[in-house]
């Protein structure tokens, strides 16, 4: 129905049929025709009222009704202060009303409406064609189910289920607080000024946060989805299995994303995009796919993928055979330091890759192929192609493949761009001999949910189990180690005559650092001093933006180092010269938390991530210039490209 507020009504005191309830119950009336009223007062009870054709039940201080049955357009309940209605039914365009200081319970829109203004309601159930429009007042526990809708001006929903094909819209001062949002094309829409807070968004559910619109304290659940479209996003908890889609940024070969600490930064070109989340992430791989619509999905991995790719061939009791042959209960041949032991293979896994051509091949997913003869004479026997962490047993030690990558005779591939991997998993974890040379096998630490399986059998008995406990050897990745291993391998490969693939890259040193004002002024140091550099600010700056290149170590000095975080410049004592005081900032060493900073893991010196916030106190300085000397313990070297852009999508 069109709703009209309740003042369109006739006064039922001296226009047509009106049956008063004063301290007394009533039960089945019937009211019907646009001029019959039943009007319920301080102590009048009706129960189980049909109200028809244009008919109205009005409630009053102190009046009640239970279960009423409304039906067909013009039709209505109206619920003033003080009044109650439980269990009411709202069918074929009939409404209720509930003003302020009224309280609706239980009440059904299948196919109705729901009006409040200023009351409350408590235990909804919007169905399929009902609605129920909130613009001031509180609405408690609503379901809402599919075809039914919910739309908020203002007040607050409290605790909604939005269920599959159910819809919620909240925008103007309107706020959703704590809803859960699960099934197929279950969605909380949030715009316009709208706020949602605490939403669970589960398997199927969308959180669709528009232009002005504001979610804080989301909680993304495997299946689930939150879509940004705008608006400002904060207090997220993405969990493995869940997603971000950035409808703002297209999908292109060259996106990367990534986890640094809590802050998921995506990468497109020049432009890199921050969203800010909460929980541990340390270990979880941030993942990217374009949408249905050509926009970017954000995903998690739990852990590192270690696999084969197919015909690698593992030993086993019956001989060698391709991993992807190898089946639950099969027994393969497992090296120990007394002689190669049997062991049952207790779960097996496939899992399909597509390499993200155009981003570098550390984080593109291409594999890394192991020539022929790399680590000594048949060792392998033939190319032997895994995934980047997949480890290999070397001088008593577990090292993943990435950090021995050298360009000749271990390399990315980059022709090969989609793939299936595999991995088998014995009783205990192993040093396995694949393709003649010794690798590692499955440690089940609790990332299998991203794998398929062949066959009817699952697994067999298997925990969860940890590298420090659980692991077959050392897991290797300090420098010191795995770099003259590296280097040994390199100069194999020179001495067997391999060339290098890898593109020509230069290296510089320069940090090109400089600070960027709130008014986007960029200022360069004007010089140097015992290892600090130097900067003339204006007068009234109260922050600035510390901004350099950036570089992986694990790419600028060497894989050996395992070290992939994107680092600015390592910074110290930052001081702040005036005129009449000098100031010594602290922030960047204090606060656990700082866009732009890496994790805060010494109290004297914090990283950048290349476009680090500084905030230089509560008092800038008024008037003429002042000198900001920040340290600068390290830094570098870099890969000479040309200087990212950076901007931040949400805070």
């Amino acid at each position: 129905m069109n709703h009209r507020t309740p003042s369109r009504y006739p006064d039922p005191c001296h226009n047509g049929l009106t049956r008063r309830q004063h301290n007394t119950t009533v039960s089945g009336l019937y009211i019907s025709g646009k001029n019959d009223y039943l009007v319920v007062q301080s102590g009048g009870t009706a129960i189980d009222t049909t109200v028809t054709a244009g008919g109205h039940l009005q409630v009053y201080s102190g009046g009640k009704t239970i279960s009423s049955i409304l039906t067909v357009p013009d039709t209505e309940e109206v619920i003033y202060s003080g009044g109650t209605a439980t269990g009411t039914i709202a069918t074929r365009g009939a409404g209720q009303t509930v003003n302020k200081g009224g309280v609706a319970s239980s009440t059904v829109a299948s196919n109705g409406n729901q009006f409040i203004f200023g009351g409350s309601s408590f235990n909804a159930s919007i169905q399929s064609g009902g609605k129920q429009t909130l613009t001031s007042g509180t609405a408690t526990a609503n379901t809402v189910t599919s075809g039914g809708t919910v739309v908020a001006t203002g007040g607050t929903t409290v605790r909604d289920r939005i269920l599959a094909g159910g819809v919620e819209n909240i925008s103007q001062n309107a706020v959703a607080s704590g809803a859960t949002v699960s099934g197929a094309a279950a969605r909380l829409n949030v715009s316009s000024g709208g706020s949602a807070v605490n939403t669970i968004v589960n398997a199927g559910g969308n959180i669709v946060v528009g232009n002005k619109g504001t979610a804080s304290g989301t909680i993304v659940s495997s299946g689930g989805s939150l879509v940004i479209q705008g608006g400002s996003i904060t207090g997220t908890m993405l969990v493995p299995g869940g997603q971000i889609d950035v409808s703002t940024l297209d999908y292109q070969g060259n996106t990367a994303a990534k986890i640094v600490g809590n802050v998921l930064t995506v990468t497109q070109g020049k432009a890199s995009y921050t969203i800010k989340l909460v929980g541990d992430y340390s270990k979880y791989h941030a993942h990217f796919s374009p949408d249905r619509n050509g926009k970017t999905v954000i995903s998690l991995d739990k852990g590192a993928e270690v696999c084969f790719l197919a015909d690698t061939m593992i030993r086993t009791t019956t001989g060698d055979m391709p991993v992807q042959d190898i089946q639950i209960g099969a027994k393969v041949l497992a090296w120990t330091p007394e002689g190669e032991q049997a062991r049952p293979v207790v779960w097996v896994g496939r899992k399909h890759a597509i390499v993200r051509q155009g981003l570098a091949p550390d984080v593109a997913g291409y594999p890394v192929r192991i020539c022929k003869n790399a680590i000594a004479d048949g060792v392998p026997s033939k190319d032997l192609l895994v995934t980047p962490e997949h480890s290999l047993f070397i001088d008593g030690g577990l090292i993943p493949a990435r950090m021995l990558v050298n360009g000749r005779s271990i390399i990315y591939d980059t022709s090969i761009t989609s793939y299936d991997y595999f991995h088998i998993e014995t009783d205990v974890h192993s040093v396995l001999t694949s393709d003649g040379m010794l690798t590692e096998s499955y440690l089940n630490t609790g990332n299998r949910d991203g794998f398929t399986q062949d066959n009817a059998v699952v697994s067999l008995s298997s925990p969860v189990r940890t590298w420090e406990a659980d692991a077959a050897a050392p897991l290797t990745v300090s420098r010191d180690k795995v770099e003259p291993i590296h280097h040994a391998l390199a100069q194999r490969a020179m001495d067997l005559g391999l060339a290098d693939v890898r593109d020509v890259r230069m290296i510089v040193t320069d940090p090109d650092l400089h600070l960027i004002t709130p008014a986007g002024k960029m200022i360069r140091q004007s010089r140097e001093s015992n290892g600090r550099a130097i900067f003339m600010l204006p007068s009234n700056v109260g922050s600035v933006r510390l901004v350099s290149r950036t570089a992986k170590p694990s790419d600028a000095i060497g894989p050996y180092v395992d070290d992939r975080r994107d680092l600015g410049v390592l910074v110290g004592d930052i001081t702040l010269y005036a005129s009449e005081s000098t100031r010594r900032i602290t922030s960047h060493l204090e606060a656990s938390e700082l866009p732009g900073w890496a994790d805060k893991d010494n109290s004297a010196i914090r990283w950048t991530l290349g476009d680090a916030e500084l905030d230089l106190g509560s008092s800038p300085v008024p008037h003429g210039m002042s000198l900001l000397a920040v340290e600068i313990v390290a830094g570098g070297p870099y890969i000479d490209q040309q200087t990212t852009e950076v901007s931040v999508l949400q805070a």
